[in-house]
């Protein structure tokens, strides 16, 4: 019994070990081919590279000009003043990055699947620094971040005011926060992976004792308190782990007040004087 035996003849491969493509082989195994070389070669570099092959930087470049025009403009008109003029634009510059493009768009254009992956990078320093998400399942990440909404403050920006009842759980994301009393005393700064209002979380009728105020330019995600709070109630370890937080970082704000009440800054004379935007003045950082 003999059995036929197919052979297939590839192209000769080139100085970059790729196959060589015939003459007539269409425009599109060429560019996939160029892309799949430029991948190989400088994963880091590939997509700005891709992107530089279609037009789509330059093309993205002009619409983040456009845009500024039209920002400048607007500011014109309302007559904005320069220190007010200056945070709109850096703050205009973190959020594009120089690059103008509809997110929702391109957003829209993919699957679930790789909707999910970008809103796992995006969130990925809160995932990696927070205590609560180390504590919770990796399987339920993606679906606890997909929730969440992401918003970003410019220095100086009021994240969470005191005395209200917060409805939302707040994740610093990156960037710093300044915590202070209603006495105007900065106690210290919260990072990366920290947690704001988690006391409510924990009571319905928890009052924020202190306010939340962005250092620097920072990204903190938010959610409804009750739907987190229904992902997390399976997981004792996560609810207990709240309730050390809680108790303990209270306990450090109520010691670093009274140890700084006798001669501590007064942080909102400093904001006000514009001191904390002019340069970032260190405070102590809470380490749970």
């Amino acid at each position: 019994m003999s059995h036929n035996v197919h052979h297939c003849n590839l192209p000769y491969k080139d100085t970059t070990g790729f196959p060589k493509l015939p003459p007539n082989a269409p425009w599109w195994k060429r560019v996939l081919r160029n892309i799949k070389k430029l991948t190989a070669v400088d994963p880091n570099n590939a997509n700005s590279e891709v992107l530089r092959m279609f037009g789509i930087t330059s093309v993205s470049e002009s619409r983040y000009e456009q845009r500024l025009t039209q920002l400048e403009e607007y500011m014109t008109s309302k007559k904005l003043p320069l220190h007010l003029r200056k945070r709109l634009l850096k703050y205009y510059d973190y959020k594009l990055q120089k690059r103008y493009f509809n997110e929702s768009e391109i957003l829209s254009t993919l699957s679930e699947h790789l909707r999910n992956e970008l809103s796992l990078f995006s969130a990925r320093k809160l995932i990696q620094n927070s205590s609560i998400f180390k504590l919770l399942p990796k399987s339920i990440h993606s679906t606890v971040i997909a929730l969440m909404t992401s918003q970003t403050y410019s220095p100086g920006d009021v994240i969470l005011p005191s005395g209200i009842i917060a409805e939302a759980t707040y994740f610093i994301s990156s960037g710093t926060v300044a915590v202070i009393t209603d006495d105007g005393l900065e106690l210290c700064h919260l990072e990366d992976g920290y947690e704001l209002a988690i006391g409510a979380l924990l009571s319905s009728t928890h009052i924020q004792r202190y306010t939340y105020v962005a250092v620097e330019t920072t990204e903190v995600f938010f959610m409804s308190k009750l739907i987190f709070f229904d992902f997390i109630q399976s997981y004792s370890e996560v609810v207990n782990l709240l309730e050390a937080i809680v108790k303990r970082r209270l306990a450090k704000y109520e010691q670093i007040e009274e140890n700084i009440k006798r001669g501590g800054s007064d942080f909102l004379s400093e904001l006000h004087g514009g001191l904390v935007l002019e340069s970032l003045i260190k405070r102590p950082v809470i380490e749970e």
